[in-house]
Order: structure tokens, then sequence, then C-alpha cells
């Protein structure tokens, strides 16, 4: 995964920083984002906090499997597959 904007770059410095891996999330038609994968809501609400909203608005790109596992993606956050 490789960033294509500022926004990315950032995301990518903060959640190396905090020690949270990025996955490629997917959001609309063709558009690659930076995502994190979450187990639960209340994981998803620990690493909200944790990176902030300073990298624009997130969405939950999708589920998987039977465990209601996800990603949260930030679809500002573009990134090439």
């Amino acid at each position: 995964m490789r960033p294509m904007n500022d926004t990315a770059r950032r995301l990518e410095r903060k959640a190396a920083g905090l020690g949270i891996e990025l996955v490629t999330g997917y959001f609309g038609t063709g558009v690659y984002c930076a995502g994190v994968r979450v187990r639960d809501a209340c994981h998803a609400f620990e690493l909200g906090a944790l990176l902030g909203d300073q990298f624009g608005p997130r969405v939950l790109d999708r589920w998987e499997g039977l465990h209601a596992r996800c990603t949260i993606a930030f679809p500002e956050a573009l990134v090439q597959a």
C-alpha cells in the first residue's frame, strides 16, 4: 500500500507511531484508501480515540466472515493498492 496524498502519509506516520497496522480499504467506485481492522465496536472506539479525527470522516468498509470483524476506512487517505 502506497500513500497517494498528504492525508494518507500523515495517517501512516501516526499509525506507525502507535503500532497500528494500516490495511487497504475500499470506498466508492475504484477508490482505495487507508483503513484499520477492528474486532468489535469497542475496539473501533479505542482506535478512533487514538487516531483522532484529523484524517477526515471514517466509514465502515466491510464485514468479514462470522466474527463481526470489519475495516474502518478513511476515504480521504488515498492509497495505491
